[in-house]
């Protein structure tokens, strides 16, 4: 019978375990795929609120009215404040004390 290399019979084809660190704040960044995930949030954040500032700047141009810059932002963040809530209300329903870990120390 074959006995794995490593005993606890992980083929390393999974993601990295957990190491026991420092507790900094900057630790997860050690980890490559949390490092890249962050970082092209971070440009898409930058994105958006050059996009944010481009439609106002627009606006303020062509109309000068500081009413309707402030209609397309209230319009532009309306979604996440109407869904925000009811959609964090549905995604806590949907999981169970059974799909979460026990990350108890």
């Amino acid at each position: 019978m074959n006995q794995p290399a490593n005993p606890a019979g992980d083929t390393g084809s999974g993601p990295p375990a957990p190491r026991a660190g420092t507790g900094s704040a900057w630790e997860p960044l050690r980890l490559e795929v949390f490092r890249t995930l962050w970082l092209a949030q971070f440009v898409s954040n930058i994105g958006g609120w050059m996009q944010t500032v481009g439609a106002q700047w627009l606006i303020t141009e062509q109309s000068g009215s500081a009413g309707l810059v402030a209609l397309v932002q209230t319009a532009s963040s309306l979604p996440v404040l109407l869904l925000g809530l009811p959609a964090g209300a549905l995604a806590d329903s949907a999981v169970t004390a059974e799909d979460t870990p026990d990350t108890r120390p």
